[in-house]
């Protein structure tokens, strides 16, 4: 499963927002911070980048595709 390389939060950035290398001293961290976060299957934890962002005040994103108005089809 290939996900967009901005989804997460790389290992550096994780390394710079825990200061901490290892995976299971970052996950420590990320809990006592109540930051959400998933384990890949290495055992790092991956951090969506929109939490981070949503908590530091930052512009989110929104991902979802706008729904078409099929409806002003109709009107013609």
């Amino acid at each position: 499963m290939f996900l967009h390389p901005t989804t997460f939060l790389t290992r550096h950035e994780l390394v710079e927002l825990t200061a901490r290398r290892k995976a299971k001293a970052m996950g420590a961290v990320l809990l006592r911070l109540q930051i959400p976060h998933l384990l890949d299957g290495d055992g790092w934890p991956l951090v969506l980048r929109s939490v981070i962002e949503a908590r530091a005040g930052g512009a989110v994103v929104d991902a979802q595709r706008p729904v078409p108005n099929f409806a002003a089809l109709k009107r013609v």
